[in-house]
């Protein structure tokens, strides 16, 4: 019986194992989180499943130990109900596990978003200290982040205006036509300022043909004054290599220029007049009729008269002699200056009225029409400006390609450039009211405060100062019916006064003192009137050089 019991025992449990084998997968099936249990770890399962829980352990361990008694006595069916009433056990044990486990995993779960919102609250801290006033957090932030980017976007504007300022001025680049050095002066202990033939400089200043300012472009640049019939431009200082210069050029390329003009006059100048509207039995437009002597027909009756008459002339006697021709230029320099000054001055004009003007414009192209080879009247009226500088050329490459050459070239030369200057700036002549005086040249006119340091001892305010020779005129500016007109304010004779200087403690300041035998004239202090550095110092440099220069003249 007993062997019977044991064997029946052990089917039992055999029987009850693969039973709990069975039941332990399906419970993994519907809970992954669960370890399944295997053969070779079945007695450990139940412990494993029940160790996070020390009191479900201790009472499956006494539920077992009282399940082993009853089977001893019991029979096969006994067994079996045993069996089922073990299986039943353990699956309330694990029934009870389950939501112990849930509830670890609700535990972290609520900690989770816990720890997160303690987060939030710490970001939101200073928002919420903020928003005891008026405005909430978020308005806050918002403002911030929109006076970030006005401000950003100012800086950036500032810094694009800056930029704008701090573009650096682009000069002029010319050429060196021959080798060059200047004078050396008493005290000075640097060397004279030279140049050499072909060299690049750049001009700072050429208001003066007699002392153009000019900076090299070596490391580190230099700066002085030399006359500007040494420089050309980079074409034109090809062009002259490739060319010879002789009078008899010259004379060639004059009686073109004469047949030119009377070309124009034959077409243009008649069409323009009244003796032609009554020839043709047809009638000029009205608005023609009111603006033809802006168009400066007569002004090319007058240039065709002086070039064909004493220009020309004054070339033929030469006999290809250079100087020659430089003397009889001169001799004919105030003819020369009355009439081409004036055409120069009102040429911007007469191109806009035949170019943009449609009455004007139409007008001429009829006539045009008329004539096969015949060119626009704009491009006659350009004949001028470009003959002007074909004498420059010629002069330039006279005086640096004769070694022999003369004052009168150099003369003839600066007069060509001075009236090309001229003709860029206002007539002064008609422009500057009660001054008495010759006017004459206009050497330079620039903006300065000025300061009265005599008795007066007053500040004058913003005057236009214009430098004629040995004469410096204080005027005021003054526009009315968008005329422009410069009032007299006050005259300095410059041989009464001592050489201008630059004030002691500003750099930007002249100092125009009289001399010791005209201890009652005022002294004048003038302050350029330029933002940016290096204008101002070239202003300064080339007034103090002019007037230096004048002095030097009359002996002063």
């Amino acid at each position: 019986m007993d062997k019977i019991s044991r064997k029946q025992r052990q089917i039992e449990r055999k029987v009850e194992n693969l039973k709990r084998f069975g039941a332990e997968e399906d419970k993994y099936k519907s809970s992954p989180h669960i370890r399944p249990v295997t053969k070779t770890t079945l007695k450990t399962s139940t412990n494993g499943i029940s160790s996070s829980e020390n009191g479900t352990s201790s009472s499956s361990k006494t539920s077992s130990k009282s399940e082993e008694s009853p089977k001893k006595t019991e029979n096969g069916s006994s067994a079996s109900s045993k069996t089922e009433e073990s299986l039943k056990k353990t699956e309330e044990d694990t029934a009870t596990s389950k939501p112990k486990k849930t509830e670890e995993d609700k535990a972290l779960e609520t900690t989770k978003p816990k720890t997160k919102i303690i987060k939030k609250k710490i970001v939101k801290k200073p928002a919420t200290a903020a928003s005891n006033g008026t405005t909430t957090p978020n308005k806050i932030q918002e403002k911030s982040e929109l006076t970030k980017s006005t401000t950003s976007n100012l800086k950036q504007s500032d810094n694009n205006d800056n930029k704008l300022e701090n573009v650096p001025r682009t000069y002029q680049i010319v050429i060196t036509l021959s080798d060059y050095m200047g004078d050396e002066e008493e005290g000075d202990e640097d060397e004279p300022f030279g140049l050499d033939e072909g060299q690049c400089v750049e001009v700072l200043d050429n208001a003066n043909p007699d002392a153009w300012l000019v900076r090299t472009k070596t490391k580190p640049p230099s700066i002085g004054f030399v006359p500007g019939s040494y420089f050309t431009s980079p074409t034109k200082y090809y062009a002259l290599q490739r060319e010879a210069c002789s009078v008899a050029k010259l004379l060639k390329t004059e009686e073109e220029f004469i047949e030119e003009l009377k070309l124009a006059l034959d077409y243009y100048g008649k069409g323009l007049s009244e003796d032609y509207g009554s020839s043709e039995s047809s009638e000029i437009p009205q608005a023609v009729k009111e603006r033809s002597k802006e168009l400066l027909v007569s002004n090319l009756e007058s240039l065709h008269d002086f070039h064909s008459n004493q220009l020309l002339n004054s070339i033929k006697e030469s006999s290809d002699d250079p100087a020659i021709f430089a003397k009889n230029f001169n001799s004919l320099s105030k003819d020369f200056e009355e009439i081409h000054l004036t055409f120069l001055r009102e040429l911007d004009n007469a191109l806009r009225l035949c170019q943009h003007v449609d009455n004007i414009n139409k007008f001429l192209e009829e006539i045009r029409s008329k004539q096969t080879n015949l060119k626009p009247y704009a491009d006659y009226l350009q004949l001028i400006p470009t003959r002007m500088r074909y004498y420059e050329d010629f002069f330039k490459e006279l005086i640096n390609k004769n070694q022999n050459f003369t004052e009168e070239m150099k003369l003839s030369l600066n007069f060509i450039q001075l009236l090309e200057q001229r003709a860029k700036e206002p007539d002064y002549t008609t422009k500057i009211v009660g001054y008495s005086g010759d006017i004459g040249r206009v050497y330079r006119n620039e903006l300065f405060h000025v300061w009265e340091d005599g008795e007066n001892n007053k500040d004058c305010g913003d005057k236009y100062v214009i430098l004629l020779n040995n004469t410096m005129i204080i005027t005021d500016k003054e526009e009315a019916n968008g005329e422009i007109s410069f009032k007299h304010y006050a005259s300095v004779k410059l041989s009464e006064y001592s050489p201008v200087r630059q004030h002691s403690t500003e750099a930007s300041t002249l100092v125009v003192a009289p001399t010791d035998f005209n201890k009652n004239l005022p002294t004048y202090l003038l302050r350029i009137r330029q933002d940016n550095a290096e204008e101002s110092e070239i202003v300064r440099r080339v007034w103090i050089n002019d007037i230096c220069s004048m002095h030097r003249a009359f002996g002063g």
